[in-house]
């Protein structure tokens, strides 16, 4: 039996982001969008994602059907946003993940605020030492970011590399944190 899914959709300093939660915990995160639409239409796209994954769920959601999630996680993420250091020590549902993902996204999710590491370190760390590429396509996975920080994941000469959401936001997540990359 799949797990019931909870959402929300809130607003942060730089905007709307919607966020899904299973008994499990986190399953999908927004990143800030202009309004809300935009926030639960990127939320539905990541939850199909999830869904896929998990088999035989399937969920529609709309703004008027958002339940809470837990009122800590919306405060770790207004604090985010509001530019002060914050540890998402909080239950991810990885349960779509195969086992290489599974180390690679903990590996992220590991590198401390305002910190960065290459796609190589990062392979290193999740014990595959010579699967930098598959750890971006990993890092691309990922549907709960900031809580994992796919973000700070960069290219080993010091540039953004990819990400899976906009690659301006990335930089403007590093610069939220004050981390130094190059462009």
């Amino acid at each position: 039996m799949k797990p019931p899914v909870q959402t929300q959709i809130f607003e942060t300093a730089l905007g709307w982001v919607a966020g899904a939660w299973t008994d499990i915990g986190l399953a999908a995160l927004t990143l800030p969008h202009e309004n809300p639409a935009e926030a639960v239409s990127r939320l539905a796209a990541r939850l199909y994602k999830w869904a896929d994954r998990n088999a035989a769920f399937s969920t529609g959601i709309s703004e008027a059907e958002a339940d809470e999630l837990p009122p800590y996680f919306q405060k770790l993420l207004l604090d985010y946003y509001n530019r002060l250091p914050v540890n998402f020590d909080i239950p991810i549902d990885l349960s779509w993940c195969t086992p290489f993902q599974f180390h690679v996204l903990n590996a992220i999710r590991a590198i401390p605020y305002s910190q960065t590491l290459s796609y190589s370190q990062v392979g290193i760390t999740a014990g595959y030492p010579k699967a930098a590429r598959a750890v971006g396509n990993a890092a691309g996975s990922n549907l709960t970011p900031v809580v994992i920080p796919c973000h700070r994941v960069i290219m080993h000469n010091g540039k953004l590399g990819g990400f899976s959401d906009r690659i301006d936001f990335k930089r403007l997540l590093l610069d939220l944190e004050s981390a130094n990359v190059r462009s």
